[in-house]
């Protein structure tokens, strides 16, 4: 699994994750995202310049996002409405 943080949760953010250069076909992909947040924020990932899965999140953080990907880098925007600190970690494979 590869890992990315998010240090600065207070700002708005687009974050792109990358396959690793092992990686040949990519069909599916996981994403594990954990951390704590003091507020709100909105978190999802982009396909075709719309949002494709949306979590709304505050507190502590953990939830999953799996399913068919079929492209060699995500975008995921993050969008803080009230946070005053915090720090997310996503930790996201391609197979």
């Amino acid at each position: 699994m590869q890992n990315h943080i998010v240090t600065d949760v207070t700002k708005e953010q687009l974050i792109t994750l990358s396959k690793s250069k092992s990686n040949k076909t990519i069909n599916r992909m996981k994403v594990h995202v954990t951390g704590y947040i003091d507020g709100e924020a909105q978190i999802y990932i982009i396909l075709n310049d719309k949002p494709y899965k949306t979590e709304e999140i505050s507190g502590d953080v953990n939830f999953k996002w799996t399913g068919d990907w079929y492209s060699d880098i995500m975008e995921i925007k993050y969008k803080p409405s009230s946070v005053n600190g915090g720090k997310l970690n996503l930790q996201y494979l391609f197979e």
